[in-house]
C-alpha cells in the first residue's frame, strides 16, 4: 500500500497511526495503483490541489520512464478524492 502523509516530517522508521483522509486514483502502466492520503487533520482544498498537480507531473514523468523501459500501458492520474471510507 502506498501512502501520502500530510503534516510534519516523520523520521524514517517511525510508526504512526493516522486517518485516511483521501485517495489518489492512479494508474501505472495500465495497472491500478492507489495512493492513500493520510493525516491527523482533514484535508484542505489547497492540499488537494497540490497533490493533484504533483501526481499530474508524476504521471507525465512516469510515462516517459515506462516508455524507456519498453512498457506501453497507460500511466495517468484519474482523480484525487477526499474522505476516508475506503476498504483495506
Amino acid at each position: 500500500m502506498d501512502a501520502v502523509v500530510l503534516g510534519k516530517r516523520i523520521p524514517r522508521g517511525e510508526v504512526v497511526n493516522l486517518s485516511i483522509v483521501g485517495r489518489v486514483d492512479f494508474y501505472d502502466d495500465g495497472k491500478y495503483d492507489p495512493k492513500y492520503i493520510c493525516s491527523e487533520n482533514e484535508i484542505t482544498d489547497s492540499q488537494l490541489l497540490v497533490i493533484f498537480l504533483f501526481f499530474k507531473f508524476y504521471a507525465f514523468a512516469k510515462t516517459i520512464l515506462n516508455r524507456l523501459r519498453g512498457r506501453r500501458g497507460r500511466t495517468y492520474l484519474d482523480r484525487v478524492s477526499e474522505g476516508g471510507n475506503y476498504p483495506d
